[in-house]
């Protein structure tokens, strides 16, 4: 009887506390901001040396690749 009052007691709790969590885990993700470039633009930075990192991913064995990095303007949640 007494452990059945206890679990009452503490499911407010843990639904709160994953509300919470749920919250700053989309704060914190809302604060990133991704740029999409064309080619062309890419293309265009590249050629003023305006990059700060790049990185280069294959995506799958037909020659796609997954380019992301930062310009040497951009802020620390921002990214291409």
């Amino acid at each position: 009887m007494k452990n059945k009052k206890y679990q009452k007691q503490t499911i407010p709790y843990l639904l709160l506390l994953v509300v919470m969590i749920g919250v700053l885990v989309f704060y914190n993700l809302s604060q990133y901001k991704v740029n999409t470039f064309t080619y062309d633009e890419f293309i265009i930075e590249l050629s003023k040396q305006s990059i700060k990192n790049i990185e280069i991913t294959p995506k799958n064995s037909a020659g796609i690749y997954l380019i992301s990095g930062q310009l040497k303007d951009y802020s620390e949640t921002e990214s291409f």
